[in-house]
């Protein structure tokens, strides 16, 4: 189960570091997440985490959570969000366990591993809007890319999850077909 725990710290490691670099005038620019500026898509990461980490700390998940952030202390809102949930995630048993979700109970493995899948697609969001450089490696994208197909069609494509699969060439770099696989146009595409 570390494994995962090592994940998610990669990947919060990439995701902060796009964040700490963003200039103050791309916080309002739209990212191919629909419907989500660049403080969006960090405003809804830092909920995930905040709902993941309560759901071990007090046992509910609350779909209602939201978080608004000022344009001055994105960073470390994020980082505290991050730095909580590893911390509880990485208690004894926690990732073995099953967690109460509003439709039922699921694996702790499945809930973290969509937690380190949001941080890179999302990270990838934010990075291409922003014009920096991806900073997840081959390694994770590969993981991140199992995690994806592992879902069903059903999971992956409901309403504010992920569109349907956009097409990407087959000899595309593996994060642009996972990206393509969730919906997102890549430069892989014409």
């Amino acid at each position: 189960m570390t494994a995962l725990v090592d994940m998610l710290d990669e990947a919060a490691e990439g995701f902060g570091g796009l964040v700490r670099t963003v200039a103050p005038g791309q916080w309002r620019l739209p990212t191919p997440c629909p419907d989500f500026t660049a403080l969006a898509v960090v405003e809804h990461v830092v909920e995930s985490l905040t709902q993941y980490a309560d759901l071990v700390n007090i046992n509910r998940f609350d779909p209602d959570v939201t978080v608004k952030l000022a344009d001055t202390d994105v960073f470390a809102a994020y980082r505290a969000a991050a730095v909580r949930t590893i911390s509880v995630w990485s208690r004894d048993g926690v990732i073995a366990a099953e967690h109460p979700m509003p439709w039922g109970l699921m694996p702790g493995r499945d809930l973290f591993g969509y937690l380190v899948l949001e941080h890179v697609v999302h990270g990838w969001d934010l990075a291409t809007t922003t014009r920096q450089h991806i900073p997840f490696s081959y390694e994770l994208v590969r993981a991140v890319d199992a995690i994806a197909r592992d879902h069903s069609e059903q999971v992956l494509r409901q309403p504010y999850m992920f569109a349907a699969q956009v097409q990407v060439p087959g000899d595309a770099p593996l994060l642009d077909r996972l990206i393509g696989f969730l919906g997102r146009k890549t430069s892989a595409v014409d």
